[in-house]
C-alpha cells in the first residue's frame, strides 16, 4: 500500500463504529418496504389477474408460454454452465434457481400493463406463468437432487448394469 493510501485507512481504522443515523433510517425503511409495501404490491398485482377471460385458446398459450420460459430459461443457462466444465447437477441447478421469475416478472408485467402495453388475458397468462415457474422451483431443485443420486448410486455399485433397471 502506497503511503498516500495509508492515511485514510489508519483514521477509518480509529473511528468508532457508531450506528449512524442514516444506517438506522435505512434499516427502518428497509423494514417498511418488505413487512409492508412489497405485501401490497402483489395485492395490487393480484387484483389486476381476471382468469374469467381466459378460454381453452389462452390455456394453449399458457402452456406454450410455459414450456418455453422453462427450457428456454433452464437451457440458456445449464447449457452455457456445462459447456465452462460445471457438473451437470451444478449446472441443472444453476438452470432451475434462474427459472425462477416471482418479483422481478410481475413488476415488469405490471408496468407493461399500466402502459396498456398487455391486455388482461395475456397479463393473467404470464402473471400465472410466473408464479408457477417460481412454485415449480423447489419441486424441480428435488427432482434434480433424486435424479443425482441415483446417478451416483449407479456409478458406486459395480452390480449395476442396463438390464437391471
Amino acid at each position: 500500500m502506497a503511503d498516500a493510501d495509508a492515511g485514510p485507512f489508519v483514521v477509518g481504522l480509529s473511528l468508532p463504529r457508531v450506528r449512524s443515523a442514516v444506517d438506522m433510517v435505512t434499516t427502518r425503511a428497509a423494514d417498511l418496504s418488505s413487512g409492508l409495501l412489497l405485501p401490497a404490491f402483489f395485492v395490487v398485482a393480484g387484483l389486476q389477474v381476471d382468469v374469467t377471460t381466459l378460454g381453452w385458446r389462452d390455456a394453449g398459450v399458457l402452456v406454450a408460454a410455459l414450456a418455453a420460459s422453462i427450457v428456454g430459461k433452464i437451457a440458456g443457462a445449464a447449457g452455457p454452465a456445462r459447456l465452462t466444465g460445471m457438473s451437470i447437477h451444478d449446472s441443472l441447478t444453476l438452470g432451475v434457481l434462474l427459472n425462477t421469475r416471482g418479483l422481478t416478472e410481475l413488476v415488469v408485467l405490471s408496468v407493461g400493463a399500466a402502459a396498456g402495453l398487455l391486455t388482461t388475458t395475456l397479463y393473467t397468462v404470464l402473471v400465472i406463468n410466473a408464479v408457477i415457474t417460481t412454485l415449480a422451483t423447489g419441486l424441480l431443485l428435488s427432482l434434480i437432487e433424486r435424479w443425482s443420486r441415483k446417478s451416483a448410486n449407479r456409478k458406486a455399485d459395480p452390480s449395476w448394469t442396463h438390464a437391471s433397471t
